[in-house]
């Protein structure tokens, strides 16, 4: 809530479908959209098979299974894409006034066309929006 005339900011990033939307930073940064191009089995055993298992269980405590399992479930992420955000509906409210609008986005040099065969179902507009922020206004009554 705002009071008339204040101020807020929303700030999203990076959005599940971007290349790194697992939020898996560090272990899977030379495999971009991993999550949408893999099954969780199919990532547990690339993690096997090139030793990024010992690495999880040494930097984060926990066995990869565990690890995978928990920042690819909807208990982590959102799963969201930018237009499930509803903000085109939320700037054009008369009691609304945007300050600043971004749309942020990562992977456009990563995305070819065997990832786009892959992950099928997902525009390649959504697989490279990597978040926004949103300065806006509550207009007076």
């Amino acid at each position: 809530m705002l009071r008339p005339g204040g101020h807020g900011y929303v700030q999203a990033a990076p959005l599940y479908h971007s290349p790194f939307g697992h939020h898996m930073f560090g272990f899977f940064d030379d495999y971009p959209w991993i999550h949408l191009r893999r099954t969780p089995a199919e990532i547990l055993d690339f993690c096997r098979r090139t030793g990024r298992d010992a690495a999880i269980q040494e930097q984060k405590g926990i066995n990869a299974a565990d690890y995978i399992g928990f920042m690819l479930s909807t208990a982590h992420v959102n799963m969201r894409r930018l237009a499930d955000y509803g903000l085109e509906p939320f700037l054009r409210r008369p009691d609304i006034k945007p300050v600043y609008f971004a749309r942020t986005t990562q992977g456009e040099n990563l995305l070819t066309p065997e990832i786009l065969v892959e992950i099928s179902g997902v525009g390649p507009e959504d697989l490279v929006t990597h978040g926004f922020e949103l300065v806006f206004r509550q207009r007076g009554a």
